[in-house]
């Protein structure tokens, strides 16, 4: 759950030491982090409070302290619960199509986010690990945190893919995860690296013993497991030949 932290300083303008204790007890939107203590003459202490809205609403708590087992001190809390309203600014960019790019192209697109919440937002772009994209061939920045501001801020977020092979299509999800534990799907990207792939259906021929004058006939597949067209011509200097000696 997404939260917000604040500190109240508590100061001791008295000429003499004072003891404080909070008589609030933590719920589940308002944790206060704080312990009974002594507070010398001129000095000061730090009342964290961590606010988790659960609703979206306004909310408002009274903490009482206990000053020297006497007197009491009320202070007010207040906060309000907000929707999250990070999205793509136009909607046409909510996928981003690198199309069929060949090894050793390069794409980048920008993709243009708003922050319509009432509230600043911090969060990390996080792309669902894929089996199918090597390591480096697809790249979001801001790869680090990103902290908007409320009503209407913008972010351009730069989405780079450089295939070094060949990458069947694929589709991902980009996420955005913010502190506290909430992802929402933000935009999705899609692609492929199109290239040539030539394979043989064995590597070895075996002809076994032929009579001499005789003629033996083996039979090799090849395969085009690739995207687009090949040629090829064989490198005839690189067939071994060789003629048996007479005894």
């Amino acid at each position: 759950m997404s939260h917000h932290k604040t500190t109240l300083i508590v100061t001791n303008q008295d000429i003499r030491d004072i003891s404080i204790d909070c008589l609030y007890q933590s719920n589940p939107f308002l944790e206060v982090t704080t312990k009974p203590c002594v507070i010398p003459a001129g000095k000061r202490t730090e009342v964290t409070f961590s606010f988790y809205p659960r609703q979206i609403m306004k909310y408002s708590e009274t903490v009482t302290f206990l000053v020297n087992g006497l007197s009491t001190v009320e202070v007010v809390i207040g906060g309000q619960g907000t929707e999250l309203r990070v999205d793509v600014v136009t909607p046409k960019k909510k996928v981003v199509n690198f199309g069929a790019l060949q090894i050793g192209e390069t794409c980048t697109r920008t993709v243009s986010l708003v922050n319509r919440s009432l509230a600043p937002v911090s969060f990390l772009l996080v792309a669902a690990p894929n089996a199918a994209l090597p390591s480096g061939v697809l790249s979001i920045n801001p790869a680090m945190e990103i902290t908007m501001k409320p009503r209407g801020s913008h972010l351009d977020v730069q989405v780079r893919f450089a295939p070094t092979a060949r990458v069947p299509y694929f589709s991902e999800e980009v996420m955005l995860e913010c502190v506290g534990g909430i992802s929402v799907p933000l935009f999705t990207i899609q692609g492929s690296c199109q290239a040539v792939g030539i394979e043989l259906d064995t590597e070895h021929i075996p002809f076994g013993a032929v009579v001499r004058g005789a003629q033996s006939t083996r039979k090799l597949v090849m395969y085009n497991t690739g995207d687009i067209g090949a040629r090829f011509r064989w490198m005839r200097q690189a067939f071994l030949r060789t003629s048996p000696s007479p005894l």
